[in-house]
């Protein structure tokens, strides 16, 4: 009789845990350690984010530093594959948690760093953990900001970026000004939300009319390749203003990334930041597919 009951439960767990599968495909991602977003979607150059995103990454999500000492600690991931709040709670306690670091998962060691205190996120403020939309973030008071060393990124590449704000701000910029400079790239959520590409002075920009400041959490996306650039909030493409200049080829260019702000100093983030991904190549076949993966474990819409 034992033996029935304990194969009437095991079958009955086994049927609940395929619906759940199939009700959620990206579920088994999150309980099994398997196909995690850049082991599909691969050549990612440089990816930080509060979930873990590639299955042969063994290092912490962030470094995060406490208010009472200044002791600094690193915070990995939970057997769900997302950060561990209870060890970051244990070390914060009712302190506030900055974050100094956040560790590249792509394979490349392009952390994104902020040496300087009072330009650090909070990621717990007095022993509260912040969240936004249920998962955790890191929250930014208009003053902080992020940037990697110097990284070559391709003119073709992927960006994927995931915030809620409350102005208009750079979601990353790759050189010091990229205008000014003639070479880098600008991803900028203004009134007209923006991109620019520049290669030697040749210019390639667009400026859209949505803005995407305001209190909803937002993804966004910007694929470039020989086809040309597109912007898209929410999975929906946002290139309805005037494209100027002409797609550039795809030639490289090195220097510091700086995420959320425009080379730490301006134009910074006021909100939520929780990820965002740079891919060194052409992903336009593959975006709505990574979108539906971030999407799902975000429900952002």
């Amino acid at each position: 009789m034992r033996l029935l009951i304990l194969i009437f439960v095991l079958s009955f767990s086994l049927k609940c845990e395929a619906q759940i599968i199939r009700a959620n495909p990206f579920y088994i991602q999150k309980t099994m350690g398997v196909s995690l977003l850049l082991d599909t979607y691969t050549g990612a150059k440089v990816a930080v984010s509060l979930r873990k995103l590639r299955n042969a990454y063994t290092g912490s999500a962030v470094r995060v530093r406490r208010s009472s000492d200044n002791a600094e600690q690193d915070i990995g991931f939970n057997g769900a594959n997302e950060i561990d709040t209870a060890v970051l709670k244990t070390f914060i306690g009712a302190n506030t948690g900055y974050v100094v670091k956040w560790y590249d998962q792509s394979g490349n060691a392009n952390d994104a760093s902020q040496s300087t205190t009072t330009q650090q996120g909070a990621i717990v403020i007095s022993g509260a953990v912040q969240r936004t939309n249920g998962k955790v973030s890191v929250y930014f008071d208009g003053d902080d900001a992020y940037n990697t060393a110097t990284v070559s990124l391709n003119t073709y590449l992927y960006i994927s970026a995931i915030f809620k704000a409350s102005n208009n701000f750079i979601i990353a910029e790759h050189g010091t000004n990229a205008y000014t400079n003639g070479d880098g790239f600008f991803y900028f959520t203004d009134a007209n939300s923006s991109w620019l590409f520049s290669r030697s002075s040749a210019f390639y920009y667009c400026s859209g009319s949505s803005s995407w400041a305001g209190t909803n959490q937002v993804l966004t996306t910007l694929s470039n390749n020989s086809s040309g650039a597109a912007y898209y909030k929410n999975g929906v493409v946002q290139n309805n203003g005037t494209v100027t200049g002409s797609s550039l080829s795809n030639t490289s260019y090195t220097d510091n990334i700086y995420l959320w702000s425009r080379a730490n100093t301006s134009l910074i983030i006021s909100g939520y930041a929780q990820e965002t991904i740079i891919w060194d190549k052409d992903m336009a076949s593959d975006r709505a597919a990574v979108e539906l993966n971030t999407n799902t474990f975000y429900s952002i819409y």
